[in-house]
Protein backbone atom coordinates (compact mmCIF):
# COMPACT_ATOMS: atom_id res chain seq x y z
CA UNK A 1 0.00 0.00 0.00
CA UNK A 2 2.79 2.40 0.89
CA UNK A 3 4.60 1.62 -2.41
CA UNK A 4 1.42 2.39 -4.39
CA UNK A 5 1.07 5.71 -2.61
CA UNK A 6 4.69 6.64 -3.36
CA UNK A 7 4.32 5.70 -7.02
CA UNK A 8 1.14 7.77 -7.23
CA UNK A 9 2.91 10.81 -5.86
CA UNK A 10 5.81 10.37 -8.26
CA UNK A 11 3.32 10.21 -11.10
CA UNK A 12 1.73 13.48 -10.05
CA UNK A 13 5.13 15.16 -9.93
CA UNK A 14 5.93 13.98 -13.45
CA UNK A 15 2.57 15.20 -14.76
CA UNK A 16 2.65 18.60 -13.09
CA UNK A 17 6.37 19.22 -13.30
CA UNK A 18 8.66 20.25 -10.51
CA UNK A 19 8.22 23.75 -9.15
CA UNK A 20 10.76 26.26 -10.41
CA UNK A 21 12.79 27.76 -7.60
CA UNK A 22 12.63 31.23 -9.09
CA UNK A 23 8.89 31.22 -9.69
CA UNK A 24 8.21 29.89 -6.21
CA UNK A 25 9.76 33.02 -4.71
CA UNK A 26 7.91 35.48 -6.94
CA UNK A 27 4.54 35.37 -5.13
CA UNK A 28 6.27 35.90 -1.78
CA UNK A 29 8.21 38.83 -3.18
CA UNK A 30 5.04 40.34 -4.57
CA UNK A 31 3.28 39.73 -1.27
CA UNK A 32 6.07 41.45 0.63
CA UNK A 33 6.05 44.34 -1.83
CA UNK A 34 2.28 44.66 -1.67
CA UNK A 35 2.38 44.47 2.11
CA UNK A 36 4.97 47.23 2.23
CA UNK A 37 2.93 49.37 -0.14
CA UNK A 38 -0.20 48.80 1.91
CA UNK A 39 1.69 49.64 5.06
CA UNK A 40 2.95 52.86 3.47
CA UNK A 41 -0.53 53.60 2.14
CA UNK A 42 -2.09 52.96 5.56
CA UNK A 43 0.51 55.18 7.14
CA UNK A 44 -0.33 57.94 4.70
CA UNK A 45 -4.04 57.38 5.34
CA UNK A 46 -3.57 57.49 9.10
CA UNK A 47 -1.50 60.64 8.74
CA UNK A 48 -4.18 62.11 6.49
CA UNK A 49 -7.00 61.53 8.98
CA UNK A 50 -5.09 62.83 11.98
CA UNK A 51 -7.22 65.70 13.31
CA UNK A 52 -5.69 69.13 13.16
CA UNK A 53 -4.93 70.67 16.54
CA UNK A 54 -6.76 73.79 17.68
CA UNK A 55 -5.04 77.15 17.46
CA UNK A 56 -4.11 78.04 21.06
CA UNK A 57 -4.87 81.71 20.47
CA UNK A 58 -8.40 80.85 19.32
CA UNK A 59 -9.09 78.73 22.39
CA UNK A 60 -7.74 81.47 24.64
CA UNK A 61 -9.82 84.11 22.88
CA UNK A 62 -13.04 82.22 23.57
CA UNK A 63 -12.00 81.57 27.16
CA UNK A 64 -11.45 85.30 27.64
CA UNK A 65 -14.93 85.95 26.28
CA UNK A 66 -16.46 83.66 28.91
CA UNK A 67 -17.37 80.80 26.58
CA UNK A 68 -18.15 77.28 27.75
CA UNK A 69 -16.20 74.57 25.94
CA UNK A 70 -16.13 70.81 25.95
CA UNK A 71 -13.06 69.00 24.69
CA UNK A 72 -12.18 65.68 23.11
CA UNK A 73 -9.86 63.26 24.91
CA UNK A 74 -6.90 64.80 23.10
CA UNK A 75 -7.88 68.36 23.97
CA UNK A 76 -9.67 69.59 20.83
CA UNK A 77 -12.75 71.80 21.20
CA UNK A 78 -15.82 69.87 20.05
CA UNK A 79 -18.55 71.95 21.69
CA UNK A 80 -18.60 75.74 21.99
CA UNK A 81 -21.37 77.55 23.87
CA UNK A 82 -21.32 81.35 23.73
CA UNK A 83 -24.53 81.90 25.68
CA UNK A 84 -23.72 84.12 28.63
CA UNK A 85 -20.44 85.21 27.09
CA UNK A 86 -19.51 88.67 25.78
CA UNK A 87 -18.94 87.39 22.25
CA UNK A 88 -20.23 89.29 19.20
CA UNK A 89 -20.11 88.89 15.43
CA UNK A 90 -16.48 89.91 15.09
CA UNK A 91 -15.33 87.35 17.66
CA UNK A 92 -16.44 84.47 15.47
CA UNK A 93 -13.33 84.93 13.34
CA UNK A 94 -11.67 82.72 15.95
CA UNK A 95 -13.81 79.77 14.83
CA UNK A 96 -11.21 79.23 12.12
CA UNK A 97 -8.87 78.04 14.85
CA UNK A 98 -11.25 75.26 15.97
CA UNK A 99 -11.10 72.76 13.07
CA UNK A 100 -12.88 69.94 14.93
CA UNK A 101 -15.88 71.94 16.15
CA UNK A 102 -19.12 69.91 15.96
CA UNK A 103 -21.58 71.83 18.13
CA UNK A 104 -22.05 75.60 18.36
CA UNK A 105 -24.42 77.77 20.40
CA UNK A 106 -24.64 81.52 19.94
CA UNK A 107 -27.21 83.62 21.76
CA UNK A 108 -28.44 87.18 21.94
CA UNK A 109 -28.94 90.25 19.72
CA UNK A 110 -25.22 90.93 19.33
CA UNK A 111 -25.15 88.17 16.70
CA UNK A 112 -26.48 89.22 13.29
CA UNK A 113 -26.44 87.86 9.75
CA UNK A 114 -22.72 88.67 9.68
CA UNK A 115 -22.11 85.91 12.22
CA UNK A 116 -23.18 83.22 9.79
CA UNK A 117 -20.41 84.14 7.35
CA UNK A 118 -17.90 82.55 9.72
CA UNK A 119 -20.22 79.80 10.89
CA UNK A 120 -20.75 78.69 7.29
CA UNK A 121 -17.10 77.62 7.10
CA UNK A 122 -17.50 75.02 9.86
CA UNK A 123 -18.43 72.03 7.71
CA UNK A 124 -18.23 69.56 10.63
CA UNK A 125 -21.11 71.19 12.49
CA UNK A 126 -24.03 68.87 13.14
CA UNK A 127 -25.59 70.99 15.93
CA UNK A 128 -26.25 74.72 15.60
CA UNK A 129 -28.26 76.80 18.07
CA UNK A 130 -28.84 80.47 17.18
CA UNK A 131 -31.65 81.18 19.63
CA UNK A 132 -32.63 84.79 20.40
CA UNK A 133 -30.15 86.25 17.92
CA UNK A 134 -30.85 88.97 15.34
CA UNK A 135 -30.20 86.56 12.49
CA UNK A 136 -32.71 86.65 9.65
CA UNK A 137 -33.26 85.13 6.23
CA UNK A 138 -29.99 86.41 4.74
CA UNK A 139 -28.04 84.89 7.57
CA UNK A 140 -29.68 81.51 7.08
CA UNK A 141 -28.84 81.63 3.38
CA UNK A 142 -25.16 81.77 4.33
CA UNK A 143 -25.52 78.36 5.98
CA UNK A 144 -26.63 76.53 2.84
CA UNK A 145 -23.44 74.42 2.61
CA UNK A 146 -23.67 72.98 6.12
CA UNK A 147 -24.96 69.65 4.84
CA UNK A 148 -24.09 67.75 8.02
CA UNK A 149 -26.52 69.68 10.20
CA UNK A 150 -28.82 67.42 12.21
CA UNK A 151 -30.06 69.86 14.85
CA UNK A 152 -30.93 73.50 14.12
CA UNK A 153 -32.52 76.00 16.49
CA UNK A 154 -33.83 79.26 15.05
CA UNK A 155 -36.00 80.01 18.05
CA UNK A 156 -36.88 83.69 18.53
CA UNK A 157 -34.83 84.99 15.59
CA UNK A 158 -35.80 87.33 12.74
CA UNK A 159 -36.53 84.71 10.12
CA UNK A 160 -39.54 84.48 7.83
CA UNK A 161 -40.84 81.69 5.59
CA UNK A 162 -38.05 82.49 3.10
CA UNK A 163 -35.49 80.97 5.47
CA UNK A 164 -37.31 77.65 5.23
CA UNK A 165 -36.30 77.37 1.57
CA UNK A 166 -32.71 76.88 2.76
CA UNK A 167 -33.60 74.81 5.80
CA UNK A 168 -35.55 72.36 3.65
CA UNK A 169 -32.36 71.53 1.73
CA UNK A 170 -30.42 70.26 4.74
CA UNK A 171 -30.50 66.54 3.90
CA UNK A 172 -29.67 65.22 7.37
CA UNK A 173 -31.71 67.57 9.52
CA UNK A 174 -33.59 65.71 12.26
CA UNK A 175 -34.51 68.42 14.78
CA UNK A 176 -35.83 71.89 13.84
CA UNK A 177 -36.86 74.57 16.34
CA UNK A 178 -38.89 77.47 14.90
CA UNK A 179 -40.59 78.60 18.11
CA UNK A 180 -41.39 82.27 18.76
CA UNK A 181 -41.03 83.38 15.14
CA UNK A 182 -44.18 85.34 14.33
CA UNK A 183 -43.37 85.50 10.62
CA UNK A 184 -43.48 81.73 10.27
CA UNK A 185 -46.96 80.75 9.12
CA UNK A 186 -48.96 78.31 7.03
CA UNK A 187 -47.33 79.48 3.79
CA UNK A 188 -43.98 78.16 4.98
CA UNK A 189 -45.13 74.66 5.81
CA UNK A 190 -45.23 73.30 2.21
CA UNK A 191 -41.51 74.11 2.04
CA UNK A 192 -40.62 71.64 4.79
CA UNK A 193 -43.14 68.86 4.25
CA UNK A 194 -40.67 66.87 2.15
CA UNK A 195 -37.92 66.72 4.79
CA UNK A 196 -37.57 62.96 4.98
CA UNK A 197 -35.29 62.80 8.01
CA UNK A 198 -37.05 65.37 10.19
CA UNK A 199 -38.16 63.77 13.46
CA UNK A 200 -38.59 66.78 15.77
CA UNK A 201 -40.47 69.98 14.88
CA UNK A 202 -41.21 72.85 17.29
CA UNK A 203 -43.74 75.50 16.25
CA UNK A 204 -44.86 77.12 19.51
CA UNK A 205 -45.78 80.83 19.16
CA UNK A 206 -45.63 80.85 15.37
CA UNK A 207 -48.62 81.68 13.17
CA UNK A 208 -49.09 78.10 11.95
CA UNK A 209 -52.73 77.02 12.09
CA UNK A 210 -54.73 73.88 11.40
CA UNK A 211 -54.31 74.67 7.69
CA UNK A 212 -50.51 74.54 7.91
CA UNK A 213 -50.71 71.33 9.89
CA UNK A 214 -51.92 69.59 6.74
CA UNK A 215 -48.33 69.85 5.45
CA UNK A 216 -46.75 69.04 8.81
CA UNK A 217 -48.76 65.81 8.88
CA UNK A 218 -47.04 64.78 5.63
CA UNK A 219 -43.59 64.65 7.23
CA UNK A 220 -42.85 60.92 6.86
CA UNK A 221 -40.73 60.39 9.96
CA UNK A 222 -42.12 62.94 12.38
CA UNK A 223 -41.97 61.66 15.97
CA UNK A 224 -42.06 64.76 18.19
CA UNK A 225 -44.24 67.81 17.58
CA UNK A 226 -44.53 70.98 19.61
CA UNK A 227 -47.28 73.44 18.74
CA UNK A 228 -49.33 75.94 20.72
CA UNK A 229 -52.05 78.55 20.66
CA UNK A 230 -55.64 79.14 19.71
CA UNK A 231 -54.91 78.55 16.03
CA UNK A 232 -54.77 74.81 16.76
CA UNK A 233 -57.97 72.79 17.18
CA UNK A 234 -59.33 69.26 16.92
CA UNK A 235 -58.72 69.46 13.16
CA UNK A 236 -54.99 69.17 13.81
CA UNK A 237 -55.47 66.07 15.94
CA UNK A 238 -57.46 64.47 13.16
CA UNK A 239 -54.64 65.20 10.71
CA UNK A 240 -52.12 63.60 13.06
CA UNK A 241 -54.12 60.50 13.96
CA UNK A 242 -52.05 58.14 11.79
CA UNK A 243 -48.66 59.45 12.89
CA UNK A 244 -46.46 57.32 15.14
CA UNK A 245 -45.75 60.15 17.57
CA UNK A 246 -43.81 59.69 20.79
CA UNK A 247 -44.16 63.30 21.98
CA UNK A 248 -46.94 65.85 21.41
CA UNK A 249 -47.12 69.31 23.03
CA UNK A 250 -50.48 71.04 22.68
CA UNK A 251 -50.58 73.69 25.41
CA UNK A 252 -53.07 76.60 25.25
CA UNK A 253 -54.91 75.29 22.20
CA UNK A 254 -58.58 74.96 21.24
CA UNK A 255 -58.58 71.16 21.34
CA UNK A 256 -61.39 69.38 23.17
CA UNK A 257 -62.38 65.97 24.51
CA UNK A 258 -63.73 65.14 21.06
CA UNK A 259 -60.34 65.75 19.47
CA UNK A 260 -58.47 63.54 21.92
CA UNK A 261 -60.16 60.47 20.49
CA UNK A 262 -57.72 60.79 17.56
CA UNK A 263 -54.83 60.07 19.96
CA UNK A 264 -56.29 56.79 21.17
CA UNK A 265 -54.10 54.58 18.99
CA UNK A 266 -50.85 56.43 19.69
CA UNK A 267 -49.62 53.71 22.02
CA UNK A 268 -45.95 54.68 21.65
CA UNK A 269 -46.53 58.10 23.19
CA UNK A 270 -43.93 59.02 25.82
CA UNK A 271 -44.75 62.69 26.48
CA UNK A 272 -48.07 64.53 26.20
CA UNK A 273 -48.67 68.19 27.10
CA UNK A 274 -52.27 69.42 27.45
CA UNK A 275 -51.79 72.41 29.76
CA UNK A 276 -54.60 74.95 29.82
CA UNK A 277 -56.64 73.03 27.25
CA UNK A 278 -60.38 72.57 27.76
CA UNK A 279 -60.15 68.80 28.15
CA UNK A 280 -61.71 66.71 30.89
CA UNK A 281 -62.59 63.18 31.92
CA UNK A 282 -64.05 61.99 28.58
CA UNK A 283 -60.94 63.21 26.79
CA UNK A 284 -58.33 61.59 28.99
CA UNK A 285 -60.18 58.31 28.75
CA UNK A 286 -58.39 58.06 25.39
CA UNK A 287 -54.99 57.99 27.12
CA UNK A 288 -55.48 54.62 28.80
CA UNK A 289 -53.56 52.71 26.15
CA UNK A 290 -50.48 54.93 26.36
CA UNK A 291 -48.57 52.49 28.55
CA UNK A 292 -45.20 53.98 27.59
CA UNK A 293 -46.15 57.47 28.73
CA UNK A 294 -43.47 59.04 30.94
CA UNK A 295 -44.49 62.71 31.01
CA UNK A 296 -48.07 64.00 31.26
CA UNK A 297 -49.11 67.63 31.75
CA UNK A 298 -52.75 68.23 32.72
CA UNK A 299 -52.28 71.59 34.40
CA UNK A 300 -55.34 73.83 34.49
CA UNK A 301 -57.59 71.39 32.66
CA UNK A 302 -61.06 70.28 33.77
CA UNK A 303 -60.07 66.74 34.70
CA UNK A 304 -61.72 65.62 37.96
CA UNK A 305 -61.13 62.93 40.58
CA UNK A 306 -63.49 60.68 38.65
CA UNK A 307 -61.42 60.91 35.50
CA UNK A 308 -58.18 60.01 37.25
CA UNK A 309 -59.15 56.33 37.04
CA UNK A 310 -58.17 56.46 33.37
CA UNK A 311 -54.59 57.21 34.36
CA UNK A 312 -54.16 54.50 36.99
CA UNK A 313 -52.50 52.08 34.58
CA UNK A 314 -49.87 54.54 33.36
CA UNK A 315 -47.21 53.18 35.66
CA UNK A 316 -44.24 54.28 33.54
CA UNK A 317 -44.92 57.94 34.36
CA UNK A 318 -41.98 59.82 35.85
CA UNK A 319 -43.50 63.33 35.62
CA UNK A 320 -47.16 64.13 36.32
CA UNK A 321 -48.32 67.74 36.31
CA UNK A 322 -51.74 68.28 37.92
CA UNK A 323 -51.13 71.88 38.98
CA UNK A 324 -54.17 74.17 39.12
CA UNK A 325 -56.55 71.29 38.44
CA UNK A 326 -59.62 70.12 40.37
CA UNK A 327 -57.90 66.98 41.66
CA UNK A 328 -58.23 66.08 45.34
CA UNK A 329 -57.39 63.18 47.63
CA UNK A 330 -59.81 60.82 45.91
CA UNK A 331 -58.11 61.39 42.60
CA UNK A 332 -54.67 60.83 44.11
CA UNK A 333 -55.76 57.30 45.03
CA UNK A 334 -55.37 56.51 41.33
CA UNK A 335 -51.65 57.38 41.23
CA UNK A 336 -50.53 55.27 44.18
CA UNK A 337 -49.06 52.60 41.90
CA UNK A 338 -47.00 55.06 39.87
CA UNK A 339 -43.86 54.05 41.68
CA UNK A 340 -41.54 55.54 39.05
CA UNK A 341 -42.80 59.09 39.58
CA UNK A 342 -39.99 61.55 40.14
CA UNK A 343 -41.86 64.83 39.67
CA UNK A 344 -45.39 65.58 40.86
CA UNK A 345 -47.19 68.92 40.57
CA UNK A 346 -50.18 69.52 42.87
CA UNK A 347 -50.07 73.31 43.11
CA UNK A 348 -53.50 74.77 43.73
CA UNK A 349 -55.27 71.39 43.93
CA UNK A 350 -57.64 70.14 46.65
CA UNK A 351 -54.93 68.00 48.25
CA UNK A 352 -55.07 67.58 52.04
CA UNK A 353 -53.10 65.59 54.61
CA UNK A 354 -55.01 62.50 53.50
CA UNK A 355 -53.56 62.95 50.04
CA UNK A 356 -50.04 63.16 51.47
CA UNK A 357 -50.57 59.73 53.00
CA UNK A 358 -51.03 58.35 49.49
CA UNK A 359 -48.01 60.22 48.16
CA UNK A 360 -45.82 58.76 50.92
CA UNK A 361 -45.49 55.56 48.91
CA UNK A 362 -43.99 57.32 45.89
CA UNK A 363 -40.45 57.04 47.19
CA UNK A 364 -38.70 57.97 43.93
CA UNK A 365 -40.03 61.52 44.04
CA UNK A 366 -37.32 64.18 43.72
CA UNK A 367 -39.59 67.21 43.10
CA UNK A 368 -42.96 67.89 44.75
CA UNK A 369 -45.08 71.02 44.47
CA UNK A 370 -47.75 71.45 47.16
CA UNK A 371 -48.14 75.22 46.92
CA UNK A 372 -51.60 76.47 47.78
CA UNK A 373 -52.90 73.12 49.02
CA UNK A 374 -54.76 72.40 52.29
CA UNK A 375 -51.99 70.50 54.04
CA UNK A 376 -50.97 71.04 57.68
CA UNK A 377 -48.01 70.31 59.95
CA UNK A 378 -49.56 66.99 60.84
CA UNK A 379 -49.53 65.82 57.23
CA UNK A 380 -45.81 66.48 56.80
CA UNK A 381 -45.08 63.23 58.63
CA UNK A 382 -46.17 61.47 55.45
CA UNK A 383 -43.40 63.15 53.48
CA UNK A 384 -40.61 61.70 55.60
CA UNK A 385 -40.32 58.45 53.59
CA UNK A 386 -39.53 60.53 50.50
CA UNK A 387 -35.78 60.46 51.11
CA UNK A 388 -34.90 61.39 47.52
CA UNK A 389 -36.73 64.73 47.61
CA UNK A 390 -34.56 67.59 46.35
CA UNK A 391 -37.23 70.23 45.71
CA UNK A 392 -40.30 70.90 47.86
CA UNK A 393 -42.73 73.80 47.50
CA UNK A 394 -44.92 74.47 50.54
CA UNK A 395 -45.70 78.11 49.80
CA UNK A 396 -49.19 79.42 50.64
CA UNK A 397 -49.91 76.57 53.05
CA UNK A 398 -50.56 76.55 56.81
CA UNK A 399 -47.13 75.15 57.68
CA UNK A 400 -45.49 76.44 60.89
CA UNK A 401 -42.09 76.07 62.54
CA UNK A 402 -43.28 72.84 64.13
CA UNK A 403 -43.92 71.23 60.77
CA UNK A 404 -40.71 72.64 59.28
CA UNK A 405 -38.58 70.89 61.88
CA UNK A 406 -40.03 67.55 60.83
CA UNK A 407 -38.52 68.09 57.40
CA UNK A 408 -34.98 68.07 58.80
CA UNK A 409 -35.08 64.32 58.19
CA UNK A 410 -35.01 64.99 54.43
CA UNK A 411 -31.26 65.43 54.09
CA UNK A 412 -31.25 65.48 50.28
CA UNK A 413 -33.37 68.62 50.05
CA UNK A 414 -31.67 71.30 47.97
CA UNK A 415 -34.52 73.81 47.61
CA UNK A 416 -37.45 74.50 49.96
CA UNK A 417 -40.06 77.18 49.22
CA UNK A 418 -41.98 78.61 52.19
CA UNK A 419 -43.43 81.92 50.95
CA UNK A 420 -46.65 83.05 52.68
CA UNK A 421 -46.57 80.38 55.38
CA UNK A 422 -46.50 80.76 59.17
CA UNK A 423 -42.84 79.81 59.38
CA UNK A 424 -40.62 82.29 61.23
CA UNK A 425 -37.02 83.42 60.70
CA UNK A 426 -36.03 81.51 63.80
CA UNK A 427 -37.60 78.34 62.48
CA UNK A 428 -35.80 78.73 59.15
CA UNK A 429 -32.42 79.22 60.81
CA UNK A 430 -32.92 76.10 62.89
CA UNK A 431 -33.86 74.12 59.78
CA UNK A 432 -30.85 75.38 57.81
CA UNK A 433 -28.53 74.34 60.62
CA UNK A 434 -29.88 70.78 60.35
CA UNK A 435 -29.92 70.70 56.52
CA UNK A 436 -27.10 73.06 55.52
CA UNK A 437 -27.17 72.08 51.84
CA UNK A 438 -30.75 73.30 51.37
CA UNK A 439 -31.62 76.74 49.98
CA UNK A 440 -34.72 78.11 51.72
CA UNK A 441 -36.90 80.76 50.09
CA UNK A 442 -39.60 82.58 52.05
Amino acid sequence: MKMKAILSLLGLCLLSGCPDSNTSKTPDSKAKSTSAEESHSNKQTNEAVQPKPDAPEAVQAFKDLGATMKLSDDGRVLILDLKGSTAKDEDLKHLAGLPSLERLTIWGPDFTDTATEEISKKKNLWYLNMESTAIGDEGVKNLADLKNLQVLSLRATNITNDALKVVAEFPNLKDLDLRFNKEINDEGMPLIKGMKNLKVLKLQATQVTDEGMKNVAELPNLQRLNTWGRNISDKTLELLKDKNLVSLELDDTEISDEGLKHLKDMTNMEALHLRRDFVGDPGIANLQGMKKLQTLHLRDTVVTDEGMKYLSGLTELTYLDLDESMIGDKGLEQIKNMKKLQRLGLWGTETTDAGLKIISGLTNLTRLNLEGTKITDEGLDYLLPLKKLEYLNLSKTEITDEGLQKLTALKNLKELLLSFTQVTDKGVEKFKAAVPGCKVKR
